[in-house]
């Protein structure tokens, strides 16, 4: 044995671990690698493979260390920054992770894996438009590379356009049959069809409120007692703008589950959306003693607060959530308009700006951002960022009300 160990070359090790790997046998793979490593210690090839192995066995804590061991000896090194993110992913750290993926593409812009894989934590943060946008993009350089249809088939099921998903899904895998993420994208859509509470949920994601109602209404036919679609249907009706019948639905939902976080989470957003500041301040307290740790529900509180005039309370709330969610867009947008109400124009800006680095086209940020200019006295940057809001959507109510006080005001000849 000890003879035969003697013999062995980690160059050798390295290709049978990349061979079980291929064929989904990772303990057996990560054998392989840890035996080249005793030959071979340290080396940061191989403990970048090693992190990517045990990322495939769960073990990500283990993995994330190994790319940083890796990162260490070759600061940058592009496979082990993608293998980091890969386990970074796994648990959640998709911000993280994003900035993995960037790095990846800005060593080469035209890595399939690194792009797909930035689309799969673009869409973990809720940012499936620019998921999108990045698949066409690379797309239209490369149009029959399946893992980047692939990519977009992923993006086009986040944002609740299943037809064009699964044929992109369908494109990527004449290209590749064996194109697991197209795969697994063309499967979830086909199986998901049949429920119209699943497609309640793809089309929530999307915005598209109403027919997500719509959906949870068809769910609540077949199955009248399902607590979920009922809570469902309520946010998304208030997403509509019908807030009392929304109201009226997780209202019935919290009926049959009292005790649910998320019922009555959405309570409470619905009751802020109707000027009910103080119950939607008991929702999310009550919410949030079900879930102390959410960085959302504690938003929810800070919304309610802010409602109620007390700015120095609902400030303080979400730089808690950001504390526990960095730089997440969702929390970022709600911070923003209590600064703004607050009159700290200059930090409602800074907050803006951040959100947009982070979502560059997201109108309501980009009207949002006219207000913080105006008061700052950036008369001009103002009316840009007014007139790039209604490129992105033209029919964003917001940029068209701050149009139409810009052009009756007549500041913008005064600036």
């Amino acid at each position: 044995m000890l003879g035969r160990r003697k013999r062995e070359d980690p160059d050798g090790l390295s290709r049978k671990a990349r061979g079980f790997a291929s064929r989904g046998m990772f303990r057996e793979s990560l054998e392989m690698l840890d035996r080249a490593l005793e030959l071979r210690p340290g080396d940061p090839g191989l403990m970048s493979n090693k992190g990517l192995v045990l990322s495939s066995l769960g073990r990500l804590d283990e993995a994330i260390a190994c790319c940083d061991a890796a990162l260490e000896a070759e600061p940058g090194d592009p496979a082990a920054m993608g293998n980091k993110g890969i386990a970074l992913t796994g648990l959640g750290r998709h911000e993280e992770a994003l900035g993995c993926f960037d790095h990846m593409l800005r060593n080469n812009p035209r890595d399939a894996a690194a792009l797909s894989n930035k689309v799969q934590a673009l869409i973990a943060l809720g940012r499936a438009g620019e998921a999108l946008a990045g698949s066409d993009e690379a797309l239209a350089a490369d149009p029959r590379n399946a893992m980047l249809l692939a990519a977009r088939a992923m993006s086009l099921e986040a944002l609740g356009r299943t037809d064009e998903a699964l044929a992109s899904s369908d494109a990527a895998l004449e290209g590749d049959p064996g194109e697991a993420r197209a795969l697994n994208v063309g499967r979830s859509i086909r199986r998901r069809a049949g429920d119209p509470y699943a497609r309640a949920e793809s089309l929530y994601r999307a915005g598209r409120f109403a027919e997500a109602a719509a959906r949870c209404d068809e769910a609540l036919s077949a199955r009248p007692g399902d607590a979920g679609a009922l809570g469902l249907r309520g946010i998304a009706l208030s997403g509509a703008g019908r807030h009392a019948d929304g109201l009226e639905s997780c209202q019935r939902a919290l009926k049959i589950q009292p005790e649910n976080a998320a019922h009555v989470a959405n309570m409470g957003t619905i009751l802020s959306r109707m000027g009910r500041h103080a119950e939607a301040l008991s929702c999310a307290e009550k919410a949030i003693a079900a879930k102390p740790d959410d960085p959302h529900l504690i938003a929810n509180k800070g919304i309610a607060l802010s409602g109620l005039g007390r700015t120095g309370e609902a400030l303080s709330c979400m730089d808690a959530a950001l504390s526990m969610l960095p730089g997440d867009v969702a929390l970022l947008r709600h911070k923003f308009p209590i600064l703004l109400g607050a009159g700290r124009h200059a930090d409602a800006l800074s907050c803006c700006d951040e959100a947009l680095a982070l979502a560059p086209r997201d109108a309501d940020l980009l009207a949002g951002r006219t207000a913080a200019l105006f008061g700052v006295g950036r008369f001009r940057e103002a009316g840009r960022s007014c007139e790039r809001a209604l490129e992105v959507d033209p029919g964003n109510e917001l940029a068209l009300e701050i149009k139409k006080i810009i052009d009756e005001s007549g500041i913008m000849q005064d600036a």
